[in-house]
């Protein structure tokens, strides 16, 4: 699964690198299920792939990059690969844009840990006003109790 991921997110940053410029930007805050965090991507023009980072993902301020890529019914997959966020192995996010819900998955080499889908996010046009702030609790706590 690493090879996998690191594989998909050179190629998707090589993607992003090269289309740099011209894409929407979207917000993506989990602040509605009571996080922290959230994504910001922004659309790789004539492709399906998105690119960004994971902000906040800590609750103090760190972020990480982001590569994700837009499903049918208006899914979309995003993937963090950065060594930020893998100490605790790959991040997955699903997120279902139409219901402005999501999952979260987690592969560290064990069997997996999946949230089951249905937390509330938000979705809004333009850059996220995501602030380091002390304490909180990111969505990764959703996978601490499986």
């Amino acid at each position: 699964m690493k090879k996998l991921s690191v594989f998909l997110g050179s190629m998707f940053l090589l993607v992003g690198s090269a289309h740099s410029g011209g894409g929407t930007t979207l917000c993506v805050s989990f602040e509605p299920s009571g996080f922290c965090d959230g994504l910001q991507l922004t659309t790789v023009p004539g492709t399906p792939l998105l690119v960004g980072t994971w902000d906040n993902y800590d609750c103090a301020g760190s972020n990480a990059p982001m590569q994700a890529f837009f499903r049918p019914q208006g899914n979309v997959l995003a993937l963090c690969t950065d060594p930020g966020c893998l100490f605790e192995g790959d991040w997955l996010f699903r997120l279902n844009l139409p219901t402005q819900t999501f999952s979260l998955a987690r592969f560290d080499g064990t069997p997996a840990l999946i949230q089951p889908p249905g937390t509330a996010m938000s979705v809004t046009p333009g850059l996220c006003p995501f602030r380091a702030t002390e304490g909180g609790v990111s969505s990764r706590s959703l996978l601490d109790a499986l």
